[in-house]
């Protein structure tokens, strides 16, 4: 409204686009979605949660004098996992450098050595362990809420949800909470807001 806005004005202005029915009320989903967009919101959290902890254990080690952010790129990657295993395990630097795929490494042999130079104190290994059974715990509850949003989705939009698979870099969970967070209406309806 132009001009001065009074409450009077407003609740006229209100009542005339009422009776020319010129709005459009809000779209509410049914229970049903709503429950299932909680259980997907919920899913992100969890996963956000479990990187926090898998960072909370690379911090140990790095705490602990492993450099090993400077010779994986993936931190949490097969090789990695590899290094921190036998770093709990006690074994010499030459014997972590053995055990991985090295070669795929960009980090020379010095470098690798420089790496896995470090000292675990008992604190360490008490975090690393918490962190880790932490990680697995919740690897299970993400495992669990993803067989289960993905097997709703296409319960109640196998359609839409099959569309969805053919879009490039959608994968079925993807696609699942695209479905679930535009709560059941077709995709038309859904943009036409």
């Amino acid at each position: 409204m132009v001009g001065k806005k009074t409450d009077k004005k407003d609740a006229s202005w209100l009542s005339t686009v009422g009776i020319l029915g010129t709005y459009t009320p809000s779209y509410i989903p049914t229970e049903q979605w709503r429950d299932l967009r909680s259980s997907s919101r919920y899913l992100t959290k969890v996963i956000a949660t479990r990187q926090a902890y898998k960072n909370r254990e690379n911090k140990a080690f790095i705490d602990a004098g492993f450099r090993l952010n400077s010779v994986f790129s993936d931190p949490f990657g097969k090789n990695a996992q590899i290094a921190k295993d036998g770093i709990l395990a006690g074994k010499t630097p030459e014997n972590i450098i053995a055990s991985i795929d090295a070669k795929r490494l960009k980090a020379s042999h010095d470098e690798l050595l420089a790496a896995f130079n470090g000292e675990l104190r008992e604190e360490h290994k008490l975090v690393i362990e918490c962190t880790r059974s932490t990680i697995k715990f919740l690897e299970n509850e993400i495992d669990k809420l993803r067989e289960h949003i993905i097997s709703k989705a296409k319960e109640l939009e196998l359609q839409n949800f099959m569309l969805l698979m053919t879009v490039p870099d959608f994968n079925e969970l993807s696609a699942a909470q695209f479905i679930i967070e535009i709560g059941g209406r077709s995709f038309l309806e859904a943009f036409e807001d």
